[in-house]
């Protein structure tokens, strides 16, 4: 028999053989086996020894084990820890019963069911324990609300966190003001801080403490919900933006109580002025951009070359003016329209789609694209084509500006041009050669007439009188003088039609050997000469050193009068060009006659002063147009002069 609260029962394992009373213990085994099995929960019978004595349907049915495969076994081995389960009943011995002891019960498949279970111990009737009745209660779903309920709080206590809400409650009727938490770390206050009415409302910015202060007096004697945004200064000393929500909540028609929520905004705050600085500038660039708009559009109208503006599609979005008086089109049938599609497909031109669908798309800009079409109504038009892939600001589409350039009449006048040009060159080549006969022709004459001259002054000037004697010697110099001419002329046209070789030049190398070239010619003239750096440079170094020859002695002879001479040579680079340079401190020249330093048989001072046929000059500005270059002096009379040359795209 089991005693629980003062009533002794049968232990339900018990059996006896038939006795007076045998009919009366059978009577009872099957009233307590039908209590244990009525139970939906499991309920199991321990003996001391820690085996199990008897279990109900729902024991089997939570272990995956049928009564007589349990009964006989150590109860501890059903749960996932045999040792809590051993040391629970042990304690229902000792104390006679246990309340809410939690398990987790292993079924034979592998699964556990968390259970809590509460059981006592049962007596015979002499009073001695005899076993433990144990009764089981699954809390499955109690654990899955516990969890659940738990998640919930943790995402809402998370929610709070990065959403900076927390909460907060005035409790009237003990004069008490609650916070949670997040509600102290908005303040930065320590975590123990205890807030009272009045220190709470002083955290508020001095602007803002009367407007939560009336919120809170209407909350508290009329009950009217508050929702506002105020500034806040938190104990650190920082401003930040706070939402404070409050409604007041009554027992039996008094106020008891304000709850409310608080939120820090600042962000917010920064976010919506951001927003607002936005749009004012969003306002100020649309107007900027409509302006911009109708000045491109007078623009556009402005230009004397037609433009038209294509959508992705290749459909006109805008056309100039100057489109459509050129093209005789109207607006009504150019905008919106392909621009295959215009002036009945006159512009469904090969070459056009070519430049629009092939090259265009592969490059961002494409210039000076030449097409050739004959139109109805102007003739046939050689056009150039300049195109501009335009991404827009807003928005992926792109729009493509065409410009149009008529340049028929500029063709055929380059054509002219070009004809002219060969023509001159024509010239040019038969006056060279011209010049170079009449000049071969010209040296016979000239030697004869010379040396008969000489051969008259030597040997009968004493058969001559002195006036003749005078003639002669004119003759002879003005002799010696065409001579002179006719070498340069021929020097001239050498330099012009000399095949140029290419190679790598020293201008240091070539100063020096013109120097000593030159060095004979006025031994007497002291010459203090400075050669800089010289940058190499590509060319034909027969040609170049004439340059040098010809400028050096220009140098030599208009210094004859000074002493010392000074004489320059140096380079310099500017605009990615070297630039070469002859500089002395002779005679100069007036700079209105510099136009004519280079011209043939040009000079600016008399030859009884300086000699010379001008020749000089001429022949170096046709070695540096030959190089690509140009030549270009600068002067002052009795200041000097300085020569400066460069050699086009040969200079390194």
């Amino acid at each position: 028999m089991k005693k629980r609260a003062g009533q002794t029962i049968n232990a339900p394992s018990e059996r006896r053989t038939p006795s007076p009373t045998s009919a009366t213990a059978s009577r009872l085994f099957s009233y307590n086996r039908s209590l244990i099995e009525a139970s939906l929960d499991p309920l199991v019978t321990i003996g001391p020894d820690g085996k199990i004595t008897d279990v109900n349907k729902a024991t089997e049915i939570i272990t995956g084990r049928v009564r007589q495969e349990l009964i006989g076994t150590d109860f501890a081995d059903y749960f996932t820890d045999p040792e809590k389960a051993r040391a629970g009943y042990m304690r229902v011995f000792a104390e006679e019963y246990v309340r809410d002891y939690e398990l987790y019960v292993r079924h034979a498949d592998g699964h556990t069911t968390p259970v809590h279970y509460n059981a006592t111990v049962y007596r015979d009737d002499a009073g001695r324990v005899i076993g433990v009745f144990a009764a089981a209660r699954d809390v499955t779903e109690r654990k899955n609300a516990e969890a659940a309920l738990s998640k919930t709080n943790w995402l809402l206590a998370e929610t709070g966190r990065l959403a900076k809400i927390g909460g907060w409650e005035m409790d009237l009727r003990n004069n008490e003001l609650i916070w949670s938490d997040i509600v102290r770390q908005l303040h930065e206050v320590s975590p123990d801080y205890r807030p009272t009415f009045e220190t709470a409302v002083h955290f508020f910015a001095p602007e803002a403490v009367p407007e939560i202060s009336e919120a809170l007096k209407r909350a508290i004697e009329e009950g009217t919900s508050f929702d506002i945004e105020l500034p806040l200064i938190t104990a650190r000393q920082n401003r930040i933006w706070v939402r404070v929500i409050g409604q007041a909540f009554r027992d039996r028609g008094k106020i008891i109580r304000i709850e409310g929520a608080f939120q820090d905004i600042s962000a917010h705050r920064k976010i919506e002025a951001g927003l607002e600085k936005t749009r004012k500038e969003l306002e100020i660039v649309k107007k900027i951009a409509d302006a911009a708009a109708e000045f491109a559009e007078s623009i556009i109208n402005t230009v004397r070359e037609p433009l038209i503006s294509l959508d992705q599609d290749l459909r006109v979005v805008t056309v100039s003016r100057s489109f459509y008086d050129f093209f005789k089109v109207k607006p009504e049938e150019t905008v919106g329209q392909l621009i295959y599609d215009l002036g009945n497909r006159q512009w469904d031109i090969p070459k056009l789609r070519e430049l629009l669908e092939t090259i265009l798309p592969q490059k961002a800009a494409f210039d000076n694209y030449e097409v050739e079409h004959e139109f109805v109504g102007i003739g046939r038009r050689t056009m150039l084509l300049n195109a501009r892939q335009i991404e827009q600001v807003i928005g992926k589409e792109r729009i493509i500006l065409l410009a149009i350039e008529d340049i028929t009449e500029r063709k055929a006048i380059e054509a002219g041009l070009e004809q002219t040009r060969k023509d001159l060159e024509v010239s040019n080549k038969e006056l060279e050669a011209f010049t170079y006969s009449v000049s071969h022709d010209l040296r016979a004459p000239l030697r004869a007439v010379g040396g008969f001259s000489r051969i008259l002054i030597d040997e009968h000037a004493a058969l001559l009188p002195p006036e003749v004697q005078r003639y002669l010697g004119l003759v002879l110099s003005n002799t010696l003088q065409m001579g002179r001419l006719v070498d340069d002329l021929l020097s001239f046209s050498r330099f012009s039609r000399q095949a140029m070789a290419d190679g790598l030049v020293d201008p240091a190398q070539l100063v020096r050997e013109a120097m000593d070239l030159l060095g004979g010619e006025q031994p007497d003239h002291t010459v203090k000469l400075t050669v800089g750096d010289l940058l190499p440079c590509r060319g034909d170094r027969t040609l170049l050193k004439q340059v040098f020859v010809n400028l050096l002695s220009n140098a030599l002879k208009f210094t004859r009068q000074r002493s010392p001479a000074i004489i320059e040579v140096g380079s310099s680079r500017k605009d990615g060009e070297t630039i070469y340079f002859v500089r002395d401190n002779g005679a100069g020249f007036d700079m209105r006659y510099v136009g004519k330093l280079f011209g043939v048989f040009q000079r600016l001072h008399s030859s009884e002063t300086y000699e010379g046929t001008g020749v000089g000059l001429a022949i170096v500005q046709r070695i540096v147009h030959r190089h690509g270059g140009r030549v270009w002096a600068e002067g002052e009379p009795d200041k000097g002069a300085t020569f400066y040359f460069t050699l086009g795209g040969m200079s390194s």
